[in-house]
């Protein structure tokens, strides 16, 4: 269940602490082709019920027409899973030089409801930013120098495996 309205959630003043960023799965959505990523602490993993319903997203956020006009029907989502509250990110690729966004949070050892934060103005969290830096230049690389001929094989081939 998506809900419109995103809760009080107080920006957290913990101290840093490394998530690994691991490549789970290539998963599509009628022609949406889409790279699956897990942020998560170390030692732990991501929760399977978190992972499936963040796999429900792209159904209710994905543009269709995924090659419609300047799409290339490509995206890549994020769960980042922790007891503190999840959030889940959907990016795609629309043209060659945007990249659009949706994100959702839960609360603190929840993963229904899910919180749209398209109002919000909360937009990625700190290990988001290493994630979405990856995913441009791979964009860049296969895509964006030769948008005649995109290398989209190559760009789902490129992963990010970082461990914190």
């Amino acid at each position: 269940m998506i809900v419109a309205r995103t809760p009080s959630i107080r920006p957290s003043n913990d101290a840093f602490q490394e998530r690994s960023i691991q490549f789970m799965h290539m998963s599509r959505f009628g022609p949406w082709r889409i790279k699956v990523y897990a942020l998560v602490r170390p030692g732990r993993n991501l929760r399977p019920e978190l992972h499936a319903a963040a796999l429900e997203i792209p159904a209710k956020c994905l543009p269709s027409g995924a090659r419609a006009g300047t799409r290339f029907g490509a995206a890549f989502l994020s769960i980042r899973d922790d007891p503190d509250g999840s959030m889940i990110s959907l990016r795609w690729w629309e043209g060659v030089h945007d990249l659009r966004h949706r994100a959702f949070l839960t609360l603190p050892s929840s993963v229904t409801p899910m919180y749209d934060c398209a109002r919000s103005g909360y937009i990625a969290d700190i290990w988001d930013i290493p994630l979405i830096s990856f995913e441009r230049d791979a964009w860049v690389r296969c895509v964006g120098e030769s948008p005649s001929i995109p290398r989209l094989r190559q760009y789902f081939e490129a992963r990010l495996v970082s461990e914190g």
